[in-house]
C-alpha cells in the first residue's frame, strides 16, 4: 500500500506460546486480520495498535477469495508499521458452535462451548515434539459438527497429554487454503474437564 494509511486494532493472539509464529491476530471491531511479520516478537495479545499500512501488502495467502484462502496483511515490520498505544485492552471471545463458523469469521477470536476431542485421538499429544511434526487434532460437538485444532510442535503445550472430557474452548480461527482450523493461544484456555457426550477410547 503506498498510500499513508493506518489501520487501529486490538492483538487477539500473539506469538507467547509458540503456537503461532511470526504472525499476530487483530480485531478493529468490524473484523479480523492477521498480520504477518517480517521479525518476530514485540507485540502481545492485549496491545492497542496502530497498523501505518505503506510498505505492507494486503492479500490473500493460498487463493483469491476468502473461501479459498486467508486474507492477511503481509510484509509488516514492527518497528516501522506498528506504533503501540495501550496496554490491556483484551478482546471477548466471539461464542459460537461449530456449525455457526463461515469463511467471513477467519480471523477471529472465538468461544466452543460442549466439545471434546473425537475419541480416536485420545491419548496423544498436542503435537509430536520429538520429531518436530505439527499435528490436526479433531475437535468435535455433540451434535456430530467437527473442525481441526492445529497445533505446532514448537507450542510450550505440544508435548501435553490431549484432555478427554467435553467443555469451553477458546482460540483463532485460522484457515489454510480452504481448511478452517483453529489456533489455541493459550493452553489455560482449554477447559475440556466435564462429562464426554461420545464414547472416548
Amino acid at each position: 500500500n503506498d498510500g499513508a494509511y493506518s489501520v487501529y486494532a486490538v492483538v487477539t493472539a500473539d506469538e507467547s506460546s509458540g503456537n503461532i509464529y511470526r504472525n499476530i491476530f487483530v480485531d478493529d471491531g468490524t473484523g479480523s486480520i492477521v498480520l504477518r511479520l517480517n521479525n518476530p516478537g514485540g507485540i502481545y495479545e492485549g496491545d492497542s495498535i496502530r497498523i501505518y499500512l505503506p510498505g505492507t501488502k494486503l492479500s490473500i495467502f493460498g487463493g483469491n477469495t476468502i473461501e479459498g484462502g486467508m486474507m492477511q496483511i503481509d510484509s509488516v515490520d514492527v518497528d516501522n508499521n506498528i506504533v503501540k498505544q495501550a496496554t490491556q485492552v483484551h478482546k471477548e471471545p466471539e461464542v459460537v458452535t461449530i456449525d455457526q463458523i463461515t469463511y467471513e469469521m477467519q480471523g477471529k477470536l472465538i468461544k466452543l462451548e460442549n466439545v471434546e476431542i473425537v475419541g480416536g485421538e485420545l491419548c496423544s499429544t498436542y503435537a509430536d515434539v520429538e520429531n518436530e511434526q505439527d499435528k490436526n487434532v479433531t475437535l468435535i460437538d455433540c451434535n456430530g459438527n467437527s473442525i481441526i485444532m492445529r497445533n505446532s510442535s514448537f507450542a510450550n503445550f505440544a508435548d501435553q497429554t490431549l484432555p478427554t472430557g467435553n467443555g469451553s474452548f477458546i482460540a483463532i480461527l485460522d484457515q489454510f487454503n480452504e481448511t478452517q482450523q483453529l489456533k489455541i493461544r493459550d493452553i489455560s484456555e482449554v477447559q475440556l474437564t466435564g462429562d464426554r457426550c461420545t464414547p472416548g477410547d
